[in-house]
C-alpha cells in the first residue's frame, strides 16, 4: 500500500501560503467572491427559503450566518445551508475535469470552520482562510480525476457529495491546525460519508443541498477528529472499501475507462 491517503495529509498539513505560486492565489480570491456572490443570489429562491426554514426549526439560532439572511445557527446548521445557497441555482464555478462544484462544499465549511476556532478563542485570520480555501479547491477535483473524472457520474454518482466532502474536510482540518495524523483521520471521516445520485436532477430539490451535506459532514468530520475520534486510515487507497476501489473499482480493458 503506497499511503496516498497520509502523504496527502501531511501535505495538507505542511503547506503554507508561501508555498503557492501568485497566479494561484489570485485565483483563489476570485472562487472565494463568486462562491459568496452564488449564495447571496441564491439565499430567497423558493427552495431555499423551504431549506432554511426546516434547518433552522431543527437547530435553532446560534452564533453562524445563514448568508444572505438575519438568521444565525449551528455551525452545522450553517454550513449546510450556506453549502445549499452557493449550489441554489448552480451557478457557481466548475471544474470539468473533476468534476466538482467546489465553492459550494469548500466555502460554507471553511467559514463554519472558523466559527468552531472562534469557540475555542482561536481568530483566525484572512491568510489562514485563504489557504484552506485554496487546499479544498485543490483537493476535490484531484480526487475527482483519480476516480474517473466524468466517468463517475456516467455511472449515476453525484461528484459534489463524493469528492466534494474531502475537499471541505481538508479545507476545515486547515483552519483548525490539525496535524497530518488528525488531518488523515478527518479524510477517513469524510470519505466514509460520500455519497450522492444523479438522478436528484430530475424534478427534485435535494440535489441543490448534496453540497451542504458535504460542507455539513466535512465539518463534522474536523471536529471529531480533532476531539481525538478515528477515521478510516489510507481510506483512498484501501483495496475493499476505499474511496477508489468503491467508486472506481476498475477499468475497462476494451476502451480503457473506469468501471
Amino acid at each position: 500500500m503506497n499511503h496516498e491517503t497520509r502523504n496527502l495529509a501531511e501535505f495538507i498539513s505542511a503547506t503554507s501560503l508561501e508555498d503557492v505560486p501568485a497566479d494561484v492565489i489570485e485565483r483563489t480570491k476570485y472562487l472565494i467572491l463568486d462562491g459568496l456572490a452564488c449564495g447571496l443570489f441564491a439565499s430567497r429562491l423558493p427552495w431555499s427559503d423551504i431549506a432554511v426554514d426546516a434547518v433552522m426549526a431543527v437547530e435553532g439560532h446560534a452564533n453562524s450566518r445563514v448568508w444572505g439572511r438575519a438568521s444565525t445557527t449551528s455551525v452545522l446548521g450553517a454550513a449546510l445551508l450556506n453549502g445549499t445557497l452557493v449550489q441554489g441555482f448552480e451557478l457557481d464555478d466548475y471544474h470539468e475535469r473533476g468534476p466538482l462544484h467546489s465553492q459550494s462544499c469548500v466555502l460554507p465549511a471553511t467559514f463554519a470552520a472558523v466559527d468552531v476556532a472562534a469557540q475555542d478563542q482561536k481568530v483566525v485570520g484572512g491568510e489562514a482562510f485563504l489557504l484552506a480555501s485554496l487546499l479544498g479547491f485543490e483537493v476535490g477535483p484531484r480526487i475527482g480525476m483519480a476516480l474517473g473524472g466524468l466517468d463517475l457520474i456516467a455511472r449515476g454518482w453525484h461528484c459534489g457529495p463524493i469528492n466534494g466532502v474531502i475537499s471541505g474536510s481538508v479545507a476545515s482540518a486547515k483552519i483548525l491546525q490539525l496535524d497530518a495524523n488528525t488531518t488523515e483521520h478527518t479524510i477517513g471521516l469524510a470519505a466514509t460519508q460520500a455519497c450522492g445520485l444523479m438522478s436528484a436532477q430530475y424534478g427534485a430539490m435535494v440535489k441543490r443541498m448534496h453540497s451542504g451535506f458535504a460542507a455539513r459532514n466535512a465539518l463534522w468530520s474536523a471536529i471529531l477528529a480533532s476531539r481525538g475520534f478515528t477515521g478510516i486510515e489510507d481510506v483512498l487507497e484501501r483495496e475493499y472499501g476505499g474511496l477508489g476501489s468503491c467508486f472506481s473499482p476498475g477499468v475497462c480493458d476494451d476502451c480503457g475507462k473506469a468501471i
